[in-house]
């Protein structure tokens, strides 16, 4: 049986071509070492701790937008201000807003905008630095690391807990007061109601929702796009000191993708 956090980074991964950071609100950066476990990232330490330095690019400005839901029975209902909606009981008449209805299963909507991308700019230098640490026994095959970051000026992240759950919003003063659609729900809205939810991040600013990894892992992982360049080191007694310059199996050193 799949859990929610499978749901939420099979999803994304599916809907966007990223991995995606679980919890939603977990911050990322990068250059960070970590593990998959499944398809979710465990941070242990960073590439510049082991010594190793890179240069960022970064998209020229963050006028993009990304929202979508997981399935065609999520509902996006509005409720304009002056009016009253049997969709959204929570909010009174003088306030807009909108309610998020989920259908019969667990399901995601996510909605953000000032969307910006970033990454490690010369991914050839970085797999040199890595090749160094391998022949001096300091990386580890399982560690992958991440070289695109995807951050969010402001993001809304629902992930239902079951069927039939429900999310009603109220939007701010200033806020539009027309027809609400899921680019909307990145603006700045308040929870008043909810049921059913088990992750509601409405309006979060900096997030750092999606990335891209790469590892060094050898043969095809999981169906994906993953080619490795070596295995995992020789296991030394205690006591004895391995030599550097082990021999480097053939590969190459490619983006790590999940099916």
């Amino acid at each position: 049986m799949s859990t929610i956090e499978d749901l939420y980074t099979s999803t994304m991964l599916k809907q966007t071509g990223y991995l995606a950071t679980w919890l939603p609100g977990t911050g990322l950066k990068l250059g960070l070492i970590g593990e998959l476990q499944g398809k979710t990232f465990v941070p242990k330490s960073s590439i510049k701790t082991l010594g190793v330095e890179f240069k960022k690019a970064k998209d020229p400005a963050a006028t993009k937008s990304m929202q979508f839901k997981s399935s065609d029975e999520i509902q996006v209902d509005t409720k304009l201000s002056g009016s009253v909606s049997t969709q959204v009981p929570s909010l009174p008449k003088a306030k807009a807003g909108a309610a998020v209805s989920f259908g019969r299963d667990a399901g995601v909507v996510f909605s953000a905008r000032g969307v910006v991308g970033s990454r490690i700019e010369d991914i050839i230098a970085l797999e040199d630095a890595i090749w160094d640490l391998w022949d001096r026994y300091l990386w580890d095959p399982d560690w992958v690391v991440i070289v695109e970051l995807v951050t969010t000026e402001r993001a809304t992240v629902l992930v239902s807990q079951g069927g039939y759950a429900k999310v009603e919003l109220e939007a701010s003063a200033d806020a539009a007061v027309g027809p609400v659609d899921l680019g909307d729900l990145s603006a700045d809205m308040t929870v008043v109601s909810s049921h059913g939810m088990h992750t509601q991040l409405v309006g979060d600013e900096g997030l750092t929702p999606l990335f891209r990894a790469v590892r060094v892992k050898k043969g095809w992982f999981g169906g994906g796009k993953v080619v490795g360049i070596h295995d995992a080191a020789e296991a030394f007694a205690p006591g004895v000191v391995p030599r550097r310059g082990a021999e480097r199996p053939e590969g190459s050193f490619i983006e790590d993708a999940t099916d």
